[in-house]
C-alpha cells in the first residue's frame, strides 16, 4: 500500500514520532484507506498526523482540510448545544420532551411519556427505540413525518418508548431527531443554521456544518467500506444524531476546550459549571454515560470522557482524559476497518502520553488484523497474520472464533468461496470442540460444491451439538446431486 504522511502546522512535539509510525502501522494492518488524527496536550492542540487518501480512486491525500463525517460523535456537539440551551434559561434539562414540542405524541405505550426528558434522551436513558433513524423512504419526507411513519431498521416498529425511562441505557438516535425538532421549535431556526451560530461559530469550528451525507459529499473525503469499496452517500434528516461533518483540527479545537473548561478555564459559550454537567452519570447507566458522551472509570482513577461515530463510509473517535488535559482526535473514511485503527490508536496513545490503558479500547481484535492481512496481502497473507496472533497474544478465545467466523461469512458474501473455506478451517483447528465452527465449514464447503465433506462438517456438528441447525444441512448434503 502507498501511505502518505502529512505534519499539520501545529507544534509538533520532537518526541511524537511514535505517532506517525503508529498510524502507519495501523492503516496498514486494518486496511483503512485514510485516517486524521490529532493529539490534544495541556489543553491544547499539539501534533497531527495525517495519512492515506481521502480519495483512493482520483489519488488524493488525507490532508489538514480533509473533511470527513464522524457518525455519532455528532452526538456530543448536538449535547454540547443542547446543555448550552439550559444555560440561557432557553429550556431545562430535566422538562419532558414534550413540553417543547406541542403536539408530539408517542404511539401510546405502558410507559409515561413525561419522563421522557432531555437529559434523559441525552444519556439514552429516556427508553426510547431506533438505534438510528433510517434514511428516508421518499426525499420529499420532513424528519416530524420520518419520527411519526418511520420503521426501526432493528425491530421494523415504530418510534416509542420501550422501557420505563430512566431505568437503563437503550441507545437511541431517534431521540436525538426528536431534540433535533425541540430545538428548532424553541429557537426558531433550522438546525443546522442554529447549530453554525451558537456553537461551531464561537468556538472557531470553521470547517465543521451538520449536514446530509449526500449534499456534503462533494466537499468531503470519499466514504469505503471494511474492504475498500466506495459508499454511496445517503440522504439524511436526522443530523444530530449522525449528521456532523468536520476536519480533525476542528473537532480537536473542540475536545481542548472541553478539556480546558472542565479544568475551570473555559473560553466557548458554555461555562465551567454547565460542561462539569455533561459528564456526570446519570442514574440508569451504571456510571457508563453522561449528556452525549461516554464516561469511563479509568484504572489508576481519573475519568475519560469519550464518543465513538460509524457511518457507512466513515469511522470516528475522541478521547479526553480531563484530569491531564490530554486528549486525541481519530477520523478516517473507513467503516468497521476504522473504528479498529481508531482504538487501535488510542490505545497506544494512553499508553504512550498516559500510562494506563482503558480495556474498552484495547482487546485485540483477530478478525480486524486477518481482514487487513487479507486486503494487503490475499488469503496466504491473512493465514500467515492469523498463526501470528494467534502465537503472540493471549485472546478471549470465546471471541475470537466468533471474529474469524464472521470474515469466514463475509468472503462468502464476496464469492471468494476457496477463501473463506480456509478460514473456516482455521477455526475447526483451534475449536475442535465448538460446534458452530463445524456448521460453519459445512456452509464454506457446501456452498464450494464439496458436498462429501460439508456432510462430514455437519454430521461432526450435530454430533457436539445435537439440538442445533446443522441436522437440516446434513440431510441435504447427504442427498446425491444431479
Amino acid at each position: 500500500m502507498t501511505l502518505l504522511l502529512v505534519q499539520a502546522g501545529l507544534a509538533a512535539a520532537a518526541d511524537a514520532n511514535w505517532l506517525d509510525d503508529q498510524v502507519a502501522q495501523d492503516l496498514a494492518t486494518f486496511g483503512v484507506p485514510g485516517a486524521a488524527v490529532v493529539e490534544i496536550r495541556d489543553g491544547s492542540p499539539a501534533h497531527a498526523v495525517y495519512a492515506g487518501f481521502a480519495d483512493l480512486e482520483r489519488g488524493v491525500p488525507v490532508s489538514s482540510s480533509t473533511v470527513f463525517n464522524v457518525g455519532s460523535v455528532s452526538k456530543s456537539l448536538t449535547a454540547y448545544g443542547v446543555v448550552l440551551l439550559d444555560q440561557r434559561g432557553v429550556l431545562r434539562l430535566d422538562s419532558p420532551v414534550g413540553a417543547y414540542l406541542p403536539g408530539w405524541r408517542f404511539p401510546p405505550t405502558e410507559y409515561d411519556a413525561q419522563q421522557v426528558t432531555i437529559e434523559r434522551i441525552l444519556s439514552h436513558t429516556a427508553g426510547l427505540s431506533m438505534w438510528y433513524l433510517p434514511a428516508p423512504p421518499d426525499p420529499t419526507w420532513s424528519l416530524d413525518r420520518l419520527l411519526k411513519e418511520g420503521r426501526d431498521p432493528q425491530t421494523g416498529g415504530p418510534f416509542t418508548i420501550v422501557a420505563p425511562p430512566g431505568t437503563e441505557v437503550n441507545y437511541s438516535g431517534g431521540g436525538y431527531a426528536l431534540l433535533q425538532l425541540a430545538i428548532e421549535r424553541v429557537t426558531g431556526t433550522r438546525f443546522e443554521d442554529w447549530a453554525a451560530q451558537s456553537v461551531f461559530g464561537p468556538l472557531g469550528m470553521t470547517h465543521t456544518r451538520f449536514v446530509s451525507w449526500d449534499v456534503a459529499a462533494s466537499t468531503m473525503a470519499r466514504g469505503y467500506d471494511g474492504w475498500r469499496e466506495p459508499v454511496q452517500p445517503e440522504h439524511q434528516l436526522a443530523l444530530a444524531e449522525g449528521g456532523l461533518t468536520t476536519t480533525a483540527e476542528d473537532l480537536a479545537h473542540w475536545v481542548a476546550e472541553f478539556c480546558e473548561g472542565l479544568a475551570g478555564a473555559p473560553s466557548g459559550p458554555l461555562d465551567a459549571a454547565h460542561l462539569a454537567r455533561m459528564v456526570v452519570p446519570m442514574p440508569g447507566t451504571q456510571g457508563t454515560h453522561g449528556l452525549g458522551v461516554v464516561v469511563t472509570a479509568l484504572p489508576d482513577g481519573r475519568l475519560a470522557v469519550w464518543h465513538s461515530g460509524t457511518n457507512p463510509g466513515w469511522d470516528a473517535m475522541y478521547y479526553i482524559v480531563p484530569a491531564a488535559r490530554d486528549g486525541i482526535v481519530v477520523l478516517t473514511n473507513g467503516s468497521e476497518a476504522g473504528r479498529y485503527l481508531a482504538k487501535s490508536t488510542i490505545c497506544a496513545w494512553q499508553r504512550v502520553e498516559n500510562g494506563v490503558i482503558d480495556g474498552e479500547m484495547c482487546p485485540p481484535s483477530t478478525y480486524a488484523a486477518v481482514r487487513g492481512a487479507y486486503l494487503r496481502d490475499g488469503i496466504d497473507g491473512a493465514v500467515a497474520r492469523y498463526r501470528q496472533i494467534r502465537r503472540d497474544h493471549e485472546l478471549d478465545w470465546n471471541r475470537h472464533w466468533r471474529e474469524l467466523n464472521t470474515l469466514g461469512y463475509d468472503l462468502l458474501k464476496r464469492r471468494a468461496i476457496p477463501d473463506a473455506v480456509r478460514i473456516f478451517k482455521l477455526n475447526v483447528e483451534d475449536h475442535r470442540e465448538t460446534w458452530e465452527v463445524y456448521d460453519s465449514l459445512g456452509d464454506g464447503l457446501e456452498r464450494a460444491g464439496r458436498r462429501v465433506e460439508a456432510h462430514a462438517a455437519y454430521i461432526r456438528a450435530i454430533k457436539l451439538d445435537p439440538e442445533h441447525r446443522s441436522r437440516a444441512a446434513a440431510d441435504r448434503t447427504a442427498r446425491p446431486s444431479f
